[in-house]
């Protein structure tokens, strides 16, 4: 990265916190709004959530989770993941949060990451298995698989992470982390998919264990995030950045780097009509911060630093970013609080939204 911190406005902690409440009837719920998972903080039980961005109201029980839950939405459905050790997948109608409108399995061992609807299936990125899942997404019924054997590394599993959908295509991203080395990634990829045929199209080197994001700067690629946190002895690796890939050529356009900016990147969240990235780092005390990247002049500012574990991050349709903060071995008391942004002026928003259990996930409804 460009380490601009000199230019940087480090903003304190807002100390007073919006409260969560109940609501008397689902119908009381917001149309659109953040979709919340949350989890205690000894990682024992979850729950899913719902703040209305509006007043700021925040709905906390809707439903019970698992210890490790993810959220996506794709055109008005939530899809839920209980990951390692649940291994399913609960869809949502919103309006009726108690019960899942389709709730099924993936596997014994799965661990299921995100769902992504394409054309009339459900395609399931399966982190500890060797094809992506494809579902009926009426009934759950699994109605075939993607294989991914010839990507895996020598553990034989390709760990398969984000997924993204355009016109008929994903593109998944392959962590491709060695569990026989401590877990390192030299070769992260990224496939791409025709949902159609059920075809792998293309693939790319990347770079270590990827994730992804859309590019605000075109319709015509990615935003790549690489780098893993930690070598096998538990020391910092500086071994990624923030790439732009071109979805034609897959050719990569370093935007910041890990080398540069001296911290690990940990998250990137766009829109792709906004001219601002979030990215959120860690140094090597775990200390997180909340960046703003200018993706026209690649400036780059600091919106926040915390000592609390940030585990996820959006930029709503309405330009609003957001992200969920936790305790951390940093501050085991902190509170688990939503906190939010303006990406253009990189500034603190509103008073944080402080949740019964600490946030985890996030997806916009």
């Amino acid at each position: 990265m460009f380490h601009h911190l000199s230019l940087a406005v480090v903003l304190p902690f807002l100390s007073a916190c919006s409260e969560a409440k109940a609501p008397e009837s689902s119908a009381l719920l917001p149309d659109a709004g953040l979709v919340v998972t949350t989890v205690a903080a000894d990682y024992t039980v979850g729950a899913l959530a719902m703040l209305d961005p509006d007043d700021r109201s925040l709905y906390d029980d809707l439903s019970s989770l698992s210890s490790d839950p993810g959220v996506s939405v794709d055109d008005g459905v939530v899809y839920q993941v209980n990951r390692l050790g649940f291994d399913n997948v609960r869809v949502y109608q919103p309006g009726d949060w108690s019960v899942p409108a389709l709730e099924f399995s993936t596997g014994t061992g799965s661990n299921p990451q995100r769902v992504q609807r394409c054309l009339d299936r459900l395609f399931v990125a399966l982190h500890d298995a060797a094809a992506l899942g494809i579902y009926d997404p009426e009934t759950g019924v699994r109605l075939g698989e993607v294989p991914l054997g010839a990507y895996a590394d020598a553990d034989g599993i390709p760990e398969m992470g984000s997924l993204l959908e355009r016109e008929g295509r994903l593109w998944l991203a392959l962590q491709r982390l060695d569990r026989n080395n401590g877990w390192v990634s030299d070769t992260g990829m990224v496939v791409e998919i025709d949902c159609e045929s059920e075809t792998i199209l293309q693939d790319y080197v990347v770079g270590p264990s990827p994730t992804l994001a859309w590019d605000p700067g075109g319709t015509d690629a990615l935003l790549v995030r690489t780098g893993i946190y930690y070598d096998p002895d538990g020391a910092p690796l500086l071994d990624g950045g923030i790439f732009s890939m071109n979805l034609d050529s897959g050719d990569l356009t370093p935007l910041l780097t890990e080398a540069d900016y001296g911290q690990n990147l940990t998250g990137i969240a766009s829109t792709p009509d906004r001219d601002v990235v979030m990215v959120v780092s860690s140094d090597a005390d775990a200390i997180y911060s909340v960046l703003c990247l200018d993706r026209a002049t690649l400036s780059l500012r600091v919106a926040e630093t915390t000592p609390s574990f940030i585990t996820a991050s959006l930029i709503s349709p309405t330009g609003e970013a957001w992200v969920a903060t936790r305790p951390s071995w940093n501050d085991p008391e902190a509170p688990g609080v939503l906190r939010s942004y303006d990406p253009d002026s990189c500034a603190a928003t509103g008073e944080p939204v402080r949740t019964t259990l600490p946030p985890y996930d996030l997806a916009w409804l």
